[in-house]
């Protein structure tokens, strides 16, 4: 019987010290994973220490509100940060104090608190490991969790790094004191000069201690009771210490959560709405903060009401513009949370004979389809929508359409076809800007307007040469010149030239390098820098010295070959084909459409459209001779 009861009692006893032995490994995984983190980001300063000085000296108070621990308890240390790779290898000689103060900022630059008040927990080097540097206290300090602490830092190391290199934030105004110096290494158990005040904190994290949730952040966006918020508002608060992510609840009755409920924003201090509010509606706010102990409770609850679907912004043409083309088009910026906008344009105020609240679908511009009046005026008025809400008291915008019809090619749509030659005079046209409409200027001079444009196939030599000149007895004496690839509903820039290279007004574009048979755009316009500069006539050639058919390049045969007949339907013949090695078939703008090596005396052609080709006979005796052709 005794042997019974003894073992009984030694099963009681094992489990009662497993049950010891448990609660005890849980207070200490507590105690070691218990920490508390104030500040966030990567701006640097000079706290903790200056290390971009020789010798600096520091302390900075933490408010118990700041931080909002659960209980008193041993602080074991505590870690600052900066960049992973930062060097601090001449910073890193510290001593270390911490202390209890009733202080809650510095008020003066020479009130330090007493090191004699202060206890020294840390006298070694230190290191930055993986951008953390750890500072594990000789002794735990024993916070009481009712004064404030201070924090005071001492690196003796007699030189300097390259820059400041520890992660600060702000905090409350001249929440820190620090001196630095190259030569002075003040003794903080000594009389210490006087320092530098600064609201400059450093990120820093208390080992040992656990926090409390952290309060309650306050909203200051939008405001409590506002009126008239945008319906994609955006949400602004003050950080909460010790949070590490803020909740959002929202609802459109108090307490409500029907549009946001407890959603994480991360650490933040802001968050924009992404899909919109409902317009003319009262809705109930709150934020509420989290870290790993809990999320704040008892939150003020706040409430805002949007405003209606806001007017578009219009911007061009701009109000009251005149000579605009027969064709404009109206641009504004979008309206938060419009689904689509209506326009309306008349030829009197308030009229909409033109176009009556006409919905243009969800669009930020619009260009009139068809073309306007001559020198009229038009009214008109974008209204943006979003079911039953529509903007009102929307402004309505004024233009007058230009007083003549435009010249031709006044858009790229109707550019002229410039023929290639050898030189500038062999196809050169004359060409006129008068009746021409304005559009963005060039790029390399916004001091252009009324450009004209004209389009040229790139020659088989891949070059080509576009330039402009004087006409006789013409006012228009500075042109402004673009080049460009694509089409004209996607333009790319190639060249853009004001003044020729080699002297004068007039721009000069040369090119190489071209795609064969491309086809680019030029646009001219007229220079405005100069008054004297009136629209007018002016001379455009686009050529390239591969389609010279100088004397000099043409070797005469003592047989002179004839091509036949000449207009010819399918068939063309040679002369005398025993001397031909290659032919060449070119059009009229230069584009090599065929090439023939060791030719036939019949040439078969039909594939070609009617019209105008050059026939190049390339001899076999280094000769060319070159005949104008005409398919019918």
């Amino acid at each position: 019987m005794d042997l019974i009861y003894t073992f009984s009692s030694l099963i009681l006893f094992l489990l009662s010290m497993k049950r010891l032995l448990l609660m005890c490994m849980m207070a200490f995984g507590i105690g070691v994973s218990a920490q508390i983190s104030l500040g966030s980001g990567t701006s640097t300063g000079i706290i903790p220490v200056s290390s971009n000085y020789g010798y600096t000296y520091t302390q900075q108070i933490f408010t118990k509100s700041e931080l909002n621990a659960s209980a008193a308890g041993n602080i074991t240390g505590v870690k600052f940060y900066l960049g992973a790779t930062s060097s601090i290898t001449n910073s890193t000689t510290w001593k270390v104090y911490i202390g209890h103060t009733t202080k809650t900022n510095f008020s003066s630059t020479s009130d330090w608190v007493p090191v004699a008040s202060l206890t020294p927990v840390y006298d070694a080097e230190v290191a930055n490991a993986n951008g953390e540097v750890t500072v594990t206290f000789s002794t735990p300090f024993a916070y009481n969790n009712t004064d404030n602490l201070v924090i005071a830092v001492d690196e003796n190391k007699p030189d300097y790094d390259a820059g400041n290199y520890f992660y600060t934030y702000s905090g409350a105004s001249n929440s820190s004191i620090y001196y630095r110096s190259d030569s002075n290494n003040p003794d903080p158990t000594g009389t210490l000069p006087s320092g530098t005040r600064t609201s400059t904190k450093s990120r820093i994290t208390f080992l040992g201690l656990a926090p409390n949730a952290p309060i309650c952040p306050v909203v200051s966006a939008p405001a409590d009771a506002a009126t008239g918020v945008s319906v994609l508002p955006t949400i602004t608060w003050a950080s909460a210490a010790t949070a590490s992510s803020y909740k959002i609840s929202l609802g459109t009755t108090p307490g409500a959560t029907n549009v946001m409920n407890m959603v994480d924003v991360g650490n933040v201090t802001s968050y924009t709405l992404t899909n919109a509010l409902s317009y003319n509606t009262q809705y109930y706010l709150k934020v509420y903060a989290s870290n790993a102990t809990g999320t704040s409770s008892g939150c003020t609850e706040t409430s805002f009401t949007t405003g209606g679907i806001t007017c578009p912004s219009v911007s061009s043409p701009a109000n009251n513009a005149t000579n605009t083309p027969l064709q404009p088009t109206i641009s504004w910026a979008a309206s938060p949370g419009a689904a689509g906008y209506r326009l309306t344009v008349g030829t009197t105020a308030g009229g909409n004979n033109v176009l009556n609240n006409t919905d243009i679908g969800n669009v930020t511009s619009y260009t009139f389809s068809t073309p306007l009046a001559l020198n009229t005026d038009y009214f008109y008025t974008v209204n943006s929508y979003n079911g039953t809400n529509v903007s009102s008291s929307c402004t309505e915008r004024k233009l007058t359409t230009t007083a003549v019809t435009p010249v031709a090619n006044d858009e790229c749509a109707g550019a002229i076809a410039l023929a290639p030659g050898g030189n500038f005079d062999q196809n050169a046209i004359v060409a006129t800007s008068v009746n021409s409409t304005s559009s963005a200027g060039a790029t390399c001079q916004t001091s252009s307007n009324n450009n004209v444009w004209y389009s040229v196939i790139v020659p088989a030599s891949g070059s080509i040469t576009l330039e402009t000149k004087l006409a006789t007895g013409s006012t228009f004496t500075d042109t402004v010149m673009s080049v460009y690839s694509g089409n004209c509903s996607g333009l790319t820039l190639i060249q853009c030239n004001d003044d020729n290279p080699a002297g004068g007004l007039f721009s000069y574009v040369s090119l190489t390098g071209q795609t064969p048979g491309a086809k680019l755009y030029i646009s001219v316009w007229k220079y405005t820098g100069n008054t004297s500069v009136t629209d007018g006539e002016f001379r455009i050639s686009a050529y390239d010295s591969s389609l010279v058919l100088a004397t000099n390049e043409v070797k005469e045969s003592k047989n002179n070959v004839k091509v036949y007949p000449n207009p010819f339907s399918d068939i063309l013949n040679i002369s005398d084909i025993a001397n031909v090695k290659n032919v060449l078939i070119t059009d009229v703008s230069g584009r090599l459409v065929k090439t023939i090596t060791k030719p036939d005396a019949n040439l078969y052609l039909g594939e070609l459209k009617q019209g105008m080709y050059l026939v190049t006979l390339e001899m076999k005796d280094g000769s060319r001779q070159t005949i104008k052709t005409i398919k019918k």
